[in-house]
């Protein structure tokens, strides 16, 4: 979900890039809103993550044997 809101903030910008025009103003909003989607996704699973490895129930991998 992250990686398709990254995409589509990029795509806008590119596209807004290209004609050479100020970027509207609702493309600018939905940009920054999909932009902050995607950062509240990530910080939600590394806060998942933290929580997991402080509460003990994080298990580092096995070394491989041989």
């Amino acid at each position: 979900m992250t990686i398709i809101a990254v995409v589509l903030a990029a795509f806008l910008l590119l596209a807004s890039a290209q004609n050479d025009e100020p970027l509207p103003f609702h493309r600018l909003i939905l940009t920054a809103i999909l932009g902050g989607f995607g950062l509240f996704i990530v910080l939600i699973g590394q806060l998942q993550r933290m929580t997991s490895v402080l509460a003990g129930r994080h298990q580092e991998p096995a070394p491989p044997t041989p």
